[in-house]
């Protein structure tokens, strides 16, 4: 199975925890990913260094889709999750009923990866889960 995540994203074989490839300015601190050469927030140009992105950070909106490109099964669930370590990036949440689920924003979420598609067109991408401990 090709794996179309290969360059951005990273497991770490002691623990599990997922990674992302992001990256820092040097100047302001501010963290994106995926990574870039040019900072976004002082617009300075080449200042951005290579940090790794943990997969964890805090449900910040959602929104059911009952519709999808050919390989997502409907209805799914369409999120923005706010990163521990800064960034704000988009996701699907991985759930047993999306009509159902009910977390608030602010609900914590892990990065899990996840084979999407069968047969020749599969490859592994990621989806967010609730915490263990989290109310859903």
């Amino acid at each position: 199975m090709p794996n179309a995540i290969d360059e951005l994203v990273s497991v770490s074989a002691q623990t599990g925890e997922v990674t992302l490839a992001g990256a820092r300015c040097v100047n302001c601190g501010e963290v994106v990913f995926p990574a870039i050469q040019d900072c976004p927030l002082c617009v300075e140009p080449d200042v951005m260094e290579p940090v790794p992105v943990r997969g964890h950070g805090v449900l910040r909106d959602y929104v059911l889709a009952e519709r999808g490109p050919e390989g997502f099964a409907v209805p799914y669930l369409q999120a923005w999750i706010a990163l521990d370590d800064g960034p704000v990036i988009y996701s699907t949440l991985a759930v047993a009923d999306p009509r159902t689920f009910s977390a608030e924003r602010g609900s914590p979420m892990t990065m899990i990866l996840e084979q999407f598609g069968t047969g020749d067109d599969a490859f592994q991408g990621w989806k967010f889960a609730a915490d263990a401990a989290a109310d859903v």
